[in-house]
């Protein structure tokens, strides 16, 4: 209803004017309709050639991901870390462990390892960590760290990473 209200007052728009200002109105809807077809054109070019230059880099880019992935995927199939036998690390970590003056209690339990503390510096705790789990190939598969007197209680468990 409403869309036949809006042609039937739009036809008696038309019909009120003379035929110079029919003329004028039409010449003023090509004009316009020209200039917005000329404007998306010319927006559809330059928006062509911005991609045509930046097509061939992103192509590259994504090749060399994909090359990168391929790399990534041979390494790991590549460097699987020789398991060690828990005994020598448990005495490893000891000796690290003596050599930081951190003391933490260490111990096997068949293919994984405890690590204890009443009472560690937390940040000393951490740095020594990060350097037998480089050393040795391990990862931490548990960690509960509540604070103590003079540092954190630390209960940890690692595992051989694969």
């Amino acid at each position: 209803m409403a869309q036949m209200n809006l042609l039937a007052h739009a036809r008696q728009y038309w019909a009120e004017r003379n035929l110079r200002e029919r003329r004028m109105l039409v010449a003023m809807v090509a004009v316009i309709s020209v200039a917005i077809l000329w404007a998306l054109f010319d927006w559809q070019a330059s928006e062509r050639k911005r991609l045509d230059k930046l097509l061939p880099r992103v192509q590259a880019q994504v090749k060399s991901m994909q090359d990168d992935a391929a790399e990534l995927a041979r390494l790991r199939v590549a460097a699987k870390p020789a398991t060690q036998d828990i005994a020598l690390v448990v005495e490893s970590l000891k000796s690290s462990a003596a050599t930081q003056n951190l003391a933490i209690t260490v111990r096997g339990d068949g293919d994984r390892i405890l690590v204890s503390a009443a009472s560690v510096p937390f940040d000393t705790w951490v740095t020594w960590l990060a350097g037998v789990q480089a050393q040795n190939a391990l990862r931490v598969s548990a960690l509960e760290a509540t604070p103590a007197n003079e540092g954190q209680r630390i209960e940890a468990r690692l595992v051989q990473a694969r």
